[in-house]
């Protein structure tokens, strides 16, 4: 409205201007080096208003002439620094940090501080190791909210790298912040508040991460009754310790360690039953021999004899396990029961003969007085089956009780019960059994020899 308006007035004051010029006519006089050039005041204002407009139209033409120019340019070098970006993804894809830094570099000097350019220089310079480049990059993105969270992962994985956990644990949390549905940064957020201590941490990441549908729902309450176990271990009183370890067994009712201390907790309270209920639920959803010796310890003035019959008690006898028969011989022998320990043994030799079985079956003998039957079952324990322990699956690592971080790969919530996969042990045979196979061999390579010669073509005879 304000430019019509404008308009208007321009146009009012020519028309005006134009009435009074023909209304007061006059005369105007150039002289010039003999040249007399006579004009009416209409005709010279005409001619300086077609010089005005002759003047701005090639103004106008020479600026888009250099504008036409510039942003040729400008799109040739657009084109230029795409196929660096296109070469230095492709190194980048490859894992050739040099090539990658090659072209990032020549990619900032064609299209200049751009945030694509400083991803793609933090990016080689991580291939390459240089830390202190990629941080500088990565620095430069925090400014802008769009390229924060891209600037934190960076930042992150220098950290990880460095192994710095107060860095990873603040920078894992800016990025709950900035980027909540994102799952990069819920594990090693969980994993640094779990090696610095702050089990408030790890328990609101990952009920974030289980909320958002990035931890499976399963795994994810696993890994909270360890956060909670470890809280309620490192808990001031009895009573947050009851809390916590409640709070594990509910998220995990087979958690072992979980089990026994609240077994342990329940017990100093005087809570003989429910310290039994929470050992045999445990057993139930997963037996262990931790089991066994926080039930016996319920009642440590007990003789051998009641402490075998307890634990028949708890472990039951319908549906015989490894396990149970194992922790029924322990329990035998230490009673002097001999036969029925013998007996849980050979039983469980049936279902799943481990190295323990033996060597305990062997102590039996050796009780019983029987030392050939002893040496027998020693001898299998060569070609038995190996025995369940604590280890972390993902560095092999054996540990002697339970942690929720392996103490050599730093791995989270990775050490298990179970059998240790170990390569077969080669066994040398007696020298009797020796000699006999080389016998054997013998005849076989004789038998050989003699039906390669029978099978060998004659020559053909001469006519």
């Amino acid at each position: 409205m304000l430019r019509l308006a404008l308009y208007v007035v321009i146009i009012a004051a020519l028309a005006i201007g134009a009435v009074w010029l023909a209304d007061n006519p006059g005369e105007v006089s150039i002289n010039w080096r003999g040249y007399v050039i006579e004009l009416s005041v209409i005709w010279l204002a005409l001619i300086v208003f077609m010089l005005m407009v002759a003047t701005a139209a090639v103004s106008r033409l020479w600026r888009w002439i250099r504008k036409g120019y510039r942003e040729q340019r400008k799109m040739a070098r657009y084109e230029k620094g795409l196929d660096e970006l296109g070469w230095g993804l492709g190194a980048l894809m490859a894992n050739d940090g040099a090539r990658a830094r090659r072209h990032a570099d020549s990619f900032a000097r064609l299209v200049g501080d751009v945030p694509l350019s400083h991803i793609l220089q933090g990016q080689s310079a991580l291939l390459l190791e240089d830390h202190e480049g990629a941080k500088q990059h990565f620095q430069a993105l925090e400014t802008d909210k769009r390229t924060k969270p891209l600037a934190l992962r960076g930042l992150l994985e220098i950290a990880e790298d460095t192994g710095d956990t107060e860095a990873i644990y603040a920078l894992s949390e800016q990025a709950q912040t900035s980027a909540p549905k994102a799952g990069w940064s819920q594990r090693p957020f969980v994993e640094a508040a779990i090696a610095l201590g702050r089990w408030d941490g790890a328990a609101k990441a990952l009920r974030a991460a289980i909320a958002q549908g990035h931890l499976d729902a399963d795994e994810g309450r696993r890994m909270q009754a360890m956060v909670s176990l470890c809280r309620a271990r490192d808990a001031d009183s009895p009573d947050i310790a009851r809390r916590h370890v409640n709070e594990a067994l509910k998220f995990d009712p087979g958690l072992v360690p979980a089990a026994v201390l609240a077994a342990k907790l329940a017990h100093e309270k005087k809570r003989y039953r429910r310290a039994q209920r929470i050992l045999k639920h445990a057993w139930v959803q997963g037996p262990h021999p931790d089991l066994v010796e926080a039930f016996v310890s319920l009642r440590a003035k007990e003789s051998a004899a009641q402490s075998y019959k307890r634990v028949n008690q708890m472990v039951g006898s319908d549906d015989p396990q490894p396990e149970t028969l194992y922790a029924q011989a322990v329990y035998a022998l230490r009673a002097g029961l001999t036969g029925p320990a013998r007996g849980h043994l050979r039983a469980m030799a049936e279902l799943l003969p481990q190295q323990r079985t033996y060597q305990l079956l062997a102590d039996v003998e050796l009780a019983a007085g029987d030392a050939q039957a002893a040496q027998t079952a020693k001898d299998r324990m060569a070609t038995a089956m190996p025995d369940p322990v604590w280890h972390c699956t993902s560095c092999g690592q054996e540990h002697f009780s339970w942690q929720i971080t392996c103490a050599d790969c730093s791995e989270f919530a990775s050490v298990v019960w179970a059998p240790l996969k170990r390569k077969a042990p080669l066994v040398a045979l007696p020298p009797e059994l020796a000699d006999q196979s080389a016998d054997e061999e013998a005849d076989d390579d004789e038998v050989m020899l003699l039906t390669d010669e029978a099978e060998e073509p004659k020559p053909p005879e001469k006519p």
